[in-house]
C-alpha cells in the first residue's frame, strides 16, 4: 500500500483518479486580467499562461497551482467567469506563457 501511495498514485493523471494534477493553459478576461495575474504572482498575465496545475475544478472555479507542481507556491482559486478560455495540456509545455501577436 505504501508503494502504491508514494510511487504509483502520483504518476496517474487526475482524470483517471490518480494524484497527478492535470495541466491547463488559460487566458484571462481583459477587465480583471492584471488583478488576477498579480494574485497568481505571474508577470505574463497579458498572455496565455501555460503549465498551470489543477488541484480541483467545479462549475464555479479552478483551484490551481500557478506554476505547476514543481514550485513551492500556494494554491489559488480562479473563478471560471474570469477566464476567456482554457485548454487542457497533454504534457508540460516548454514555456510558462505564450503571447499572441495582434496582426
Amino acid at each position: 500500500m505504501n508503494l502504491f501511495g508514494s510511487q504509483l498514485y502520483p504518476s496517474i493523471p487526475s482524470y483517471y483518479g490518480g494524484g497527478n494534477p492535470a495541466l491547463i493553459s488559460i487566458a484571462l478576461k481583459p477587465e480583471n486580467r492584471e488583478v488576477i495575474g498579480r494574485l497568481l504572482d505571474r508577470e505574463d498575465w497579458m498572455c496565455v499562461m501555460q503549465n498551470i496545475a489543477i488541484l480541483h475544478e467545479n462549475k464555479e472555479a479552478f483551484y490551481i497551482l500557478p506554476y505547476g507542481t514543481g514550485f513551492e507556491y500556494p494554491p489559488v482559486v480562479i473563478p471560471k467567469d474570469q477566464i476567456v478560455g482554457a485548454v487542457y495540456q497533454t504534457k508540460e509545455l516548454p514555456g510558462n506563457f505564450r503571447c499572441l501577436d495582434k496582426q
